[in-house]
């Protein structure tokens, strides 16, 4: 019988790194801070705060939450806002859920890795962005 090989990578983004990343996407000046439990803090236009919702062979679910004078001035600037989120293909905004799907495959540095693994787990540590991969 042949056994084929099973492939695991587990991937530590330090926020400043994940930063960078984000600022060479959407060429906008953005800021990461962990808040605990598993939140991350994001400063891009606002203060959002991000959670892991689920998990998906190439991308993520994150919900987002904001304090409810930043929510009033996400509805005012609806348009704004999708107009720049356009700007970063890996980012759909699903605003009526208050959530963001990041398909990964569209983030050239993962592009080619997405295609022979698949995520299993993402979660924001207080060092920085877990992602494990695996594949066969």
């Amino acid at each position: 019988m042949i056994f084929g090989y099973f492939y695991r990578m587990k991937l530590e983004i330090p926020y400043p790194e994940l930063e960078l990343l984000i600022r060479e996407l959407s060429k906008k000046p953005i800021s990461l801070r962990y808040e605990g439990n598993h939140k991350l803090e994001v400063n891009f236009m606002a203060n959002v705060s991000l959670s892991v919702n689920k998990v998906y062979p190439h991308g993520v679910l994150l919900n987002y939450h904001t304090s409810g004078i930043v929510s009033m001035m996400i509805s005012g600037m609806r348009g704004a806002i999708k107009k720049e989120l356009e700007k970063v293909p890996p980012v759909s905004w699903l605003e009526d859920q208050r959530q963001l799907e990041v398909d990964l495959r569209k983030v050239p540095q993962l592009t080619n890795m997405l295609q022979h693994l698949q995520v299993t787990r993402c979660s924001f540590e207080e060092n920085g962005l877990i992602l494990e991969l695996s594949g066969t």
